[in-house]
């Protein structure tokens, strides 16, 4: 499930249930930096939410909720592809 935050307002815009997305991958690296990706297809209802900018929270492997920033979407066919990066490296910045 991934609930797609306002980036402004901290609303729930809109929940993806894993129906709605495919092939996610979580990667962690040896700095501790995280990684995100998910596709849908371009034409999903829900794609719409799917900015650039736009904050995504996932639950995480030990029932605790990460948050990702959302990059720019690349849009593949009639797939859209999502990147996101983990919230605290822009805190770093």
């Amino acid at each position: 499930m991934i609930h797609i935050i306002d980036e402004r307002t901290d609303d729930i815009l809109a929940v993806l249930s894993e129906a709605d997305f495919y092939n996610d991958e979580h990667f962690e690296d040896l700095k501790g930096v995280e990684t995100f990706k998910f596709f849908m297809p371009a034409n999903h209802t829900k794609a719409g939410f799917l900015t650039s900018r736009r904050r995504i929270v996932i639950p995480g492997e030990d029932g605790e909720f990460k948050e990702f920033i959302l990059t720019e979407p690349y849009l593949i066919n009639n797939t859209k592809e999502f990147y996101t990066m983990g919230s605290f490296v822009d805190l770093r910045k």
